[in-house]
């Protein structure tokens, strides 16, 4: 083996672009050679880069929107789409993977890939970065696929995903596909802020409760009433969640 016990050229170089500490340069420098390598390896060391933050903010940035801009550049080599297809299946912080594959692939080959990533992710309590991306991506995509996604997102364990999971369905639900955010709603073992969140989005939504159950949740009786079925939050009190 040419490099012994340090590995190959490639295994070095993925653990240069990883290297959250490094020097911005040190990190440009390594991905410049897994592109001009340009093998299926190479590539998929290039893309983990998306899956870790540096600790400069400022050059993180700069470092993921350059390697975006390359892998766009590069959408017709089939060996980068299939590295970015398991980027997006496998690591944690998604969302410059997700942008250069949405301007890379069909639409209906996006929305696919998306919805697949997060239906491997639904039961690992782990993967809430990622879920959260993929729930932003859907979103934006809106349709069946965003609603379907936003109703998963309501069962997940992490808070982060289920307040992102009700921000899709307040923007693409229709009336007869509320009820799991008025389980949610009643649910006892949901946090304060989660039921405040969820009673905001009904309110907004201005949908009846289609089990007709009576009453408010103990903890948010001064945030909101029922008039007519619907939900009204009063609005003093009832602030949008930050997350």
């Amino acid at each position: 083996m040419i490099f012994g016990l340090f590995g190959s050229k490639i295994d070095r170089l993925r653990k240069q672009v990883r290297e959250p500490y490094s020097q911005h340069e040190n990190r440009k420098e390594a991905m410049i050679k897994l592109i001009n390598i340009g093998t299926p390896e190479a590539y998929a060391a290039l893309l983990s880069r998306f899956g870790v933050n540096a600790s400069s903010v400022h050059y993180d940035e700069v470092e993921k929107d350059w390697l975006a801009e390359r892998v766009i550049e590069r959408g017709d080599d089939e060996d980068m789409m299939v590295a970015l297809r398991q980027i997006i299946l496998t690591e944690d912080r998604l969302s410059k993977a997700l942008e250069a594959a949405e301007q890379t692939m069909s639409a209906e080959g996006y929305e696919a890939l998306v919805m697949e990533a997060l239906e491997r992710r639904i039961d690992d309590h782990r993967a809430a970065d990622a879920k959260v991306d993929l729930l932003s991506a859907l979103r934006e995509l809106g349709g069946d696929a965003a609603r379907r996604a936003g109703i998963i997102a309501l069962q997940d364990r992490s808070d982060d995903v289920i307040l992102e999971g009700i921000d899709l369905l307040e923007s693409t639900a229709a009336e007869d596909e509320t009820e799991a955010l008025w389980d949610l709603f009643h649910d006892p073992f949901q946090a304060p802020r989660i039921l405040r969140r969820a009673g905001l989005c009904l309110a907004n939504l201005a949908v009846i409760d289609p089990k007709g159950r009576d009453g408010i949740p103990e903890a948010l009786q001064e945030d909101f009433r029922l008039e007519s079925g619907c939900l009204i939050a009063l609005r003093a009190r009832t602030q949008p969640v930050p997350h």
